[in-house]
């Protein structure tokens, strides 16, 4: 999503993703020499998203999976609160946080003071920063 949501915005990013991108046919690509932006998907299922110093990052829900890498749901908790404070860390940051999950609500709670001024919560809860409202379907998506 924040791969097509970039190439739409005209900013032609690199991009790594975990699965194959049907618009580019693969699940990488290089984008234009002069494009300051690249997208990756962090994968947390072996906590290789802790590696990546990005600057902006995007968490929709956190879900007991992947509990032959982490042993507990609180560790992938940790794993995750980790990741967001490694992102908001970095110089112009921000992360973008699902509220409608009580999870990625719970995360939230935790930041500090400073780091929840870097937040922007989304979802469909009206206390969300970005929210999406009267929204349809159609056969096209």
């Amino acid at each position: 999503l924040m791969a097509a949501l970039f190439d739409e915005a005209g900013c032609d990013p690199t991009v790594i993703n975990g699965g194959v991108i049907n618009r580019y046919k693969s699940n990488a690509r290089i984008g234009a020499p002069s494009s300051d932006w690249v997208v990756v998907e962090a994968d947390e299922s072996d906590g290789s998203f802790l590696k990546l110093p990005g600057s902006v990052c995007v968490v929709t829900n956190i879900d007991p999976e992947h509990l032959e890498h982490y042993g507990s749901f609180d560790d992938i908790r940790a794993a995750f609160l980790l990741f967001v404070r490694n992102c908001l860390a970095q110089p112009r940051s921000i992360a973008a946080l699902c509220i409608d999950h009580p999870e990625v609500t719970k995360l939230i709670e935790q930041l500090t003071p400073e780091q929840q001024s870097k937040v922007v919560r989304y979802g469909f809860s009206p206390e969300a920063d970005v929210r999406g409202v009267d929204l349809s379907f159609n056969p096209d998506g």
